[in-house]
């Protein structure tokens, strides 16, 4: 397999230490302050017309991407068969955390790293410590260890997929691998997305790839919970995940059977509700109407609420619990399975909750 000559982005950061240089001090400045005056007006056009919990959200959660449905050993196979004879073989824990780390799912960024550098044997990646095809204009970019490549491929992949929220893999592609790019003369990308959702299947059980590239698929048997279940969860989830990859919508409208979108209350009352457990419509009013909890005491169905993620009332996100990682909700761009200890979310946790 040819590795791929993709424009990629390791870190924002390059950019501007290019063009800093030649500006100068006074120019520097200059094009530092208009950065940040067109920052702040982007901030306050995010915030206009948007239910505060998923404003901050988009910072912490891509979407379907970010579901970290996990299978140890049908990963350690695939990578064991795929990168064994390569310069990747002893890796793989390294890339698992790494993903983890970035909030992205471990399948979607060994795909990545398995295309782009032929499973481990590309030049770029032998000479150049670079597995996922990262370049600065025409140069393939190089990392001092395959260490740092692989961060440098977690930076990349965070970007585009927690922070800008691409949320699906053909999203991802448009930017990551765009069909046509200029520095990719031989036309490789125009197969990035079948190869890489093909890999992707490789790393994961066939439910959860389904999960992770359409929002279909996932299922209770693929929900690892945490101790006992509440009595009212098989019902709840089950709503809940037949809305996988539906988009945000501000304010939804959820009275109806078949909603067209959510937010983050709205989906939890919505679910619930399809289980005969009535909540009222906000998160903060979620969070007033249920039992505070210890960690020890939380099982699957249970709520979790998160705080001040925007200047407001003091709980402004909420989600139902799957596991001692994981919650189902709608943040960012759509309804997604988010790992809840990440340290965005954890920066920000409130409690756990209880229906009354």
């Amino acid at each position: 397999m040819k590795q791929s000559t993709t424009m990629r982005r390791v870190w924002a950061g390059w950019r501007w230490r290019k063009w800093l240089v030649p500006l100068g001090l006074g120019a520097a400045v200059l094009l530092l302050g208009l950065s940040l005056m067109i920052g702040i007006l982007a901030s306050v056009d995010a915030y206009m017309g948007r239910e505060a919990e998923d404003v901050a959200a988009d910072a912490g959660s891509g979407g379907l991407l970010t579901n970290m449905a996990f299978d140890a050993a049908v990963f350690h196979a695939a990578w064991d068969k795929g990168f064994g004879h390569g310069v990747l073989a002893n890796q793989e824990q390294y890339t698992i955390a790494a993903a983890q780390n970035a909030g992205v799912n471990p399948a979607l960024f060994a795909a990545i790293m398995a295309n782009e550098s032929g499973w481990g044997t590309s030049r770029a990646v032998r000479v150049d410590n670079n597995p996922s095809g990262q370049m600065s204009g025409n140069q393939v970019i190089h990392f001092s260890s395959i260490e740092a490549g692989i961060d440098g491929t977690a930076a990349t992949l965070h970007n585009l997929v927690v922070v800008r929220g691409l949320s699906t893999l053909t999203a991802l592609q448009q930017a990551y691998a765009p069909v046509g790019a200029g520095n990719d003369p031989g036309n490789l990308n125009s197969g990035w997305l079948s190869a890489v959702t093909s890999i992707i299947k490789q790393f994961m059980t066939p439910a959860d790839a389904d999960a992770l590239l359409t929002g279909k698929g996932a299922s209770n048997a693929n929900v690892k919970i945490m101790g006992d279940k509440m009595s009212y969860f098989d019902q709840a989830y089950a709503a809940a995940s037949a809305q996988l990859g539906k988009p945000y919508v501000f304010g939804a409208n959820v009275s109806g059977a078949n909603p067209t979108g959510f937010d983050c209350s709205g989906l939890v009352q919505w679910a619930l509700r399809k289980a005969g457990i009535s909540l009222p419509r906000t998160a903060q009013d979620q969070y007033d109407a249920t039992k505070r909890l210890s960690k020890s005491e939380v099982k699957a169905g249970d709520l979790i609420f998160f705080e001040h993620t925007y200047s407001g009332p003091r709980i402004t996100h909420v989600g139902i619990v799957l596991s001692s990682t994981q919650m189902i909700n709608a943040a960012g761009s759509n309804v997604n399975i988010a790992t809840y200890t990440s340290s965005y979310w954890q920066a920000h946790f409130a409690g756990f909750g209880r229906v009354k």
